[in-house]
């Protein structure tokens, strides 16, 4: 029933928010666009002499391709007017509108994604457009907004299952972590619109499940480098995963020492295997971008380590006003114009998360079942939590403006199952269940109040009512 209940909400929000109200969505849906289009694989713009090459993946910046398929900004900017975009996001409209005609830093706005994706994403979207040869580009747009969909439902599932790792006799515990995810407000927007970050959630909700589940049978086998192998892929969409091959990597050590492959010949053998896949990726990667990705990755490092002060020598309140924004983007922030719930709300979603660490804290410190299945999972819920986030911290910087959930949007399936965890620890155990039952209606409700209140008269009313 959760996930009828979440297809036909994740429907409902893909059909309702406008087109292009999705971050950086118009350049995501074009780009894809281009591969369905293109006659044999090849990433588009490579070796294109007019595409500057200093930022990273700058194949993807300035592809000539949209010269060569007019129609495809053309029907874009048409279905942007027709969507109000420039009224929602409050910005004038591009003159003229013609790809031809404008200049090169004013196209960038409109059909360039982020310098840090990888043409993977945009490769495998445009698979389905292939086979199912939709004509017109507003059917092309709400498909690849079903393919979103379609891959939040993938990650609801995988964060029940990995829920139910941790409870593998109950039943409300893991549902509630699932219908805390399926509900959540930015959730159920980000998962409706098209956007790479979807990927990243479903290979990390993977990524989670399969390391909690090699961790809960203690036998002998070769699924410790499954995890490993989820983030790789996820680090190989964007710059956001690969704060989760980091997660995989690091938790392979205790991988093979809870499955006992701890004896010679294996670590040897795992240390071949890994050394492979990092040559592998060194090699492939240079193929195809040559060294202008490392250069990214050295500058970035040795900005950081150079001048740590940006990060770690700043005010308290840099640090608190970082992850207040973080916060609030993490349970509701719509549009371009980032759009917000009222304090109340806030402050409710405040006391939740408080209550949560608190029953976390009561897990990990009054308890203590170390050798515990729950326990190896929790610790590793956390690790992706941490990981991710500080990723955000470090290449961001505690001062940035522009935090914003989809930068962690692959530790949503950890931070649901450690917020149902905690809140599963709070009460006595006679009253755990109901609880967990009366969060999940808030989270229905909750969802229900962003649609009718938020994000209807947002789109479609000129304003939210607080």
């Amino acid at each position: 029933m959760l996930f009828a209940l979440a297809l036909i909400k994740g429907v409902l929000f893909a059909s309702i928010i406008p087109l292009g109200q999705g971050p950086d969505e118009p350049a995501h849906v074009v780009h894809t666009l281009l591969y369905a289009r293109q006659a044999r694989l090849q990433i588009v713009g490579l070796h294109d002499p007019s595409i500057d090459q200093r930022p990273l993946w700058s194949s993807m910046f300035w592809p000539a391709a949209f010269y060569e398929q007019p129609d495809i900004l053309e029907n874009m900017f048409k279905m942007l007017r027709a969507n109000r975009f420039w009224e929602l996001v409050e910005a004038p409209p591009p003159h003229p509108v013609a790809a031809y005609e404008m200049a090169r830093s004013h196209l960038i706005q409109y059909v360039a994604p982020r310098r840090y994706t990888t043409p993977m994403y945009f490769y495998l979207a445009s698979l389905p457009l292939r086979w199912f040869k939709i004509e017109s580009v507003f059917g092309q747009w709400l498909f690849l907004r079903m393919v979103s969909v379609s891959l939040g439902l993938g990650v609801i599932g995988f964060t029940y299952a990995t829920a139910k790792l941790f409870w593998p006799k109950e039943d409300w515990p893991a549902f509630a972590a699932a219908a805390f995810l399926a509900f959540l407000p930015q959730f159920s927007f980000l998962s409706s619109v098209v956007t790479p970050d979807n990927l990243i959630a479903f290979l990390s909700s993977a990524t989670l499940y399969t390391a909690c589940r090699v961790g809960s049978v203690v036998t002998k086998g070769t699924g410790v480098w499954v995890p490993v192998a989820l983030g790789l892929s996820c680090a190989a969409v964007k710059e956001q995963g690969i704060a989760v091959f980091v997660f995989s990597l690091s938790i392979l050590p205790l991988l093979l020492l809870w499955t006992r492959q701890n004896h010679g010949r294996f670590i040897n053998r795992s240390i071949i295997v890994l050394v492979g896949i990092a040559l592998a990726s060194f090699i492939i990667v240079f193929l195809l971008y040559g060294t202008t990705p490392f250069d990214r990755a050295a500058r970035l490092l040795s900005e950081r380590v150079s001048n740590p002060a940006p990060v770690f020598f700043v005010s308290p309140l840099v640090y608190v006003r970082f992850f207040l924004i973080a916060f609030v983007s993490f349970w509701f922030s719509y549009g371009w114009a980032v759009y917000k719930m009222s304090l109340g709300w806030n402050i409710i979603f405040a006391a939740i998360s408080i209550l949560a660490a608190i029953g976390v804290l009561r897990a990990v410190v009054v308890e203590r079942r170390r050798n515990s299945i729950d326990m190896r999972c929790m610790g590793m819920a956390i690790a992706l939590f941490v990981i991710c986030v500080f990723s955000v911290v470090i290449v961001l910087g505690p001062g940035a403006d522009g935090v914003q959930a989809r930068h962690f949007f692959a530790a949503f399936p950890a931070i649901a199952i450690l917020l149902t965890m905690g809140l599963s620890e709070v009460p006595n155990e006679q009253y755990r269940h109901v609880a967990l039952r009366g969060f999940t209606i808030f989270m229905l409700f909750l969802n229900t109040i962003a649609l009718t209140k938020y994000l209807l008269p947002l789109f479609y009313l000129g304003r939210a009512h607080s």
